[in-house]
């Protein structure tokens, strides 16, 4: 629960920041900014304690499907979910903030799609909570 949480939140900040205070304009010095604060976290802590952890207590021939490929990198999921949210959403922010009745449509495309993913990167789950980011998004945008 505390992840759909923080993912909301996470919205509504994005919603605050790009729109009232006007940052987050271009999209790859945002996505660079995203990056450096979720994916180089996620190969820190997965080079340095997740992985030695997981290989010194159970199998290393998962090592590689779990933390290379990202399929199932126990808790660090949540930093590469919210990377790909944050990468997808920055490129229909604009749409969905002028017709949001489209994004209602778009997220939940999006959140099919994810059910049927591939969950290599986590962007299956990226898909999937598309649309917690964008209820927060709208609760700024509507002012709640």
């Amino acid at each position: 629960m505390a992840h759909l949480c923080l993912t909301l939140i996470s919205g509504y900040i994005f919603y605050y920041i790009k729109y009232e205070k006007c940052d987050y304009q271009k999209y790859l010095p945002f996505l660079k900014n995203k990056a450096k604060r979720l994916l180089v976290p996620y190969v820190f802590i997965a080079a340095i304690w997740v992985a030695p952890i997981h290989a010194y207590y159970f199998r290393t021939e998962e090592l590689i499907e779990r933390y290379v490929l990202v399929t199932v990198p126990s808790q660090l999921w949540f930093l590469l979910m919210l990377f790909w949210v944050f990468a997808i959403f920055y490129l229909i922010s604009n749409i969905v903030n002028k017709k949001p009745w489209l994004g209602v449509i778009i997220v939940c495309i999006a959140y099919c799609i994810g059910q049927f993913a591939p969950s290599f990167y986590c962007f299956n789950r990226g898909l999937q909570y598309l649309l917690f980011f964008y209820i927060g998004f709208i609760l700024r945008k509507c002012d709640l």
